[in-house]
């Protein structure tokens, strides 16, 4: 059994996933966790992780909801040396990394083009945004044609006015229940290939310690 099997095996059967795709998501997890370790990251500047910029252009300050200091910085730079190396490999033009926080998501990575840095997770939130409505069914959601999605009130906000499709998974606790979201849109329809699923999956598969320990210490 490998590091990430039973994790792996797990996650597969509760999305449904075709189970062809767990060696490749095997290999992904077994890159990403020791990345997660041992990334070099000291190209990546603090103050490109602590604020960044919300939807509507304003600044996102990280720091009013967890202390900033240096061994949160490292923290947040692995996520974002991760995070990053699945983006560069399988683009889309956006991505968000969310954990889960009281009765909101709070975006930790955002990497591409601006979205929403707080969900709520409230009774409207699971129409508003693809990513509240995973945090709370702990399904992952794949929305293919997000102008039909809005047609039939699946969704409501502008804020999916540019966006073809879009897609979020759920990120787990070994003991149940959803610690944080990995969110994408794009601007353009394509077809999810089993590689990015794969790669996408096993991003989600090394993340749970490291979000639950992050939750942990929020304001």
């Amino acid at each position: 059994m490998g590091l990430y099997d039973t994790a792996i095996d797990n996650y597969l059967n509760e999305q449904g996933i075709d189970r062809k795709i767990k060696n490749a998501v095997r290999e992904h997890a077994n890159i990403l966790g020791i990345l997660l370790q041992h990334a070099d990251t000291k190209s990546i500047l603090p103050e490109i992780l602590w604020k960044t910029k919300d939807r509507d252009g304003s600044i996102f300050d990280l720091g009013n909801y967890w202390q900033q200091n240096d061994d949160n910085t490292k923290i947040l730079q692995n996520l974002y040396a991760v995070s990053d190396t699945v983006f560069s490999q399988h683009k889309c033009s956006h991505l968000s990394l969310f954990v889960v926080h009281n009765d909101i998501l709070l975006r930790l990575i955002s990497l591409g083009s601006k979205n929403d840095a707080v969900l709520n997770l409230g009774e409207d939130g699971w129409q508003k945004h693809l990513a509240a409505r995973v945090a709370t069914s702990a399904w992952l959601n794949i929305c293919d044609d997000c102008s039909l999605w809005l047609q039939n009130n699946d969704l409501s906000g502008s804020h999916y006015n540019d966006a073809k499709r879009l897609w979020a998974l759920p990120i787990c606790r070994d003991t149940g229940g959803v610690v944080g979201v990995l969110y994408g849109e794009d601007e353009q329809d394509k077809a999810w290939q089993s590689d990015s699923i794969a790669a996408w999956v096993g991003l989600s598969i090394v993340l749970p310690t490291l979000l639950e320990n992050i939750q942990k210490t929020l304001k």
